[in-house]
């Protein structure tokens, strides 16, 4: 989007609801490592290795910088070098009001059905009302996939 964009784009954190006088508050995902706690002792404690390293101060302050990301941990995200960062500053500022993403399997169906919902409505392919629909159709069949 920056690269599209440029100076033009703007990143703010969502509006007030005027009925409730609270914000909006959006979903946040991140990155997530899993390990099958199957695996061998020997794979395991390596694991445990990469999971402290890329979640180490040094790292995360790299990705901060590097891809604009908001660091995973709060020591890395109150460094004075990442509060200095215009480009990822206006992010964790939208960010404060959000609430984890639900991780149930099924929430995949809506993501999914909401995506196509929006692609359709902006790319003008089809009106708000018939998107929704189609949108649902697509959260349904995929809801009844699972």
């Amino acid at each position: 989007l920056r690269e599209t964009f440029g100076a033009n784009l703007g990143i703010a954190p969502l509006p007030i609801i005027s009925e409730t006088g609270l914000p909006m508050r959006p979903y946040l995902g991140g990155r997530f490592l899993f390990f099958n706690k199957a695996s061998s002792p020997e794979k395991l404690k390596a694991a445990k290795k990469f999971a402290q390293f890329i979640a180490s101060r040094r790292i995360q302050l790299r990705l901060a910088k590097r891809v604009n990301r908001i660091p995973a941990t709060l020591e890395a995200r109150q460094d004075p070098k990442v509060q200095k960062l215009t480009k990822l500053k206006p992010l964790m500022e939208a960010a404060k009001n959000g609430t984890a993403a639900p991780a149930e399997v099924e929430m995949r169906a809506a993501w999914d059905g909401m995506r196509i919902m929006i692609q359709r409505a902006l790319s003008g392919k089809e009106n708000i009302a018939k998107a929704t629909k189609t949108g649902q159709k697509a959260a349904d069949e995929a809801l009844k996939a699972l």
